[in-house]
């Protein structure tokens, strides 16, 4: 089980200089866990940044795996 923040989030799909650390379990989605304030945080950051279609691309891509709420 991975247990992924939203600072992970956003530095995998920002390609940042960390992605490859996290690569592994974020795309390991039968054992992703995705906490609901981590799906808000990452959405609101991306929007501030991109278009709301792109915003939806890394939180659709956290909900595949299991959403809990925290």
């Amino acid at each position: 089980m991975s247990v992924i923040d939203s600072s992970a989030c956003l530095e995998y799909f920002a390609d940042g200089a960390n992605a490859c650390f996290i690569e592994g379990p974020i795309e390991d989605i039968d054992a992703l866990v995705a906490p609901t304030i981590s799906l808000s945080e990452v959405l609101k950051r991306v929007l501030q940044q991109c278009d709301e279609s792109a915003a939806l691309e890394p939180t659709a891509a956290m909900q595949q795996g299991t959403v809990v709420e925290l």
